[in-house]
């Protein structure tokens, strides 16, 4: 793993629930951490091979391991790039070796 393979800053989010002013629960995403992480598209026959087996997955986003990361919830986080939002589909600890997360994720548009 090279330092220059993470180059893209991201900023995963939680979820929770919150009250308005007239009672209703609302859906309110917070930072929960920022990472240097690497944002790979995925070429074409990866991507076929991922949309058989989940659920539209465009990218893979790679990060160094952390446990706090192991621990994500793919109904519960979210990861922001710039302007682009990646829903999370499946953590992975690479290997499971406890070096690298990968968390392939769908696009938000």
């Amino acid at each position: 793993m090279t330092a220059g393979r993470y180059r893209h800053q991201i900023t995963l989010q939680v979820k929770s629930a919150t009250r308005d002013a007239i009672g209703g629960e609302v859906e309110v995403w917070t930072a929960f951490v920022n990472r240097y992480a690497a944002v790979e598209p995925l070429n074409g026959r990866e991507y076929f091979t991922a949309k058989q087996e989940l659920n539209d997955v465009t990218s893979r986003i790679r990060l160094r391991f952390d446990r706090q990361l192991s621990t994500l919830s793919p109904v519960n986080h979210r990861v922001v790039w710039g302007a682009r939002i990646f829903d999370i589909e499946s953590v992975i600890n690479h290997n499971e070796a406890d070096r690298e997360i990968i968390l392939m994720c769908r696009e938000s548009i």
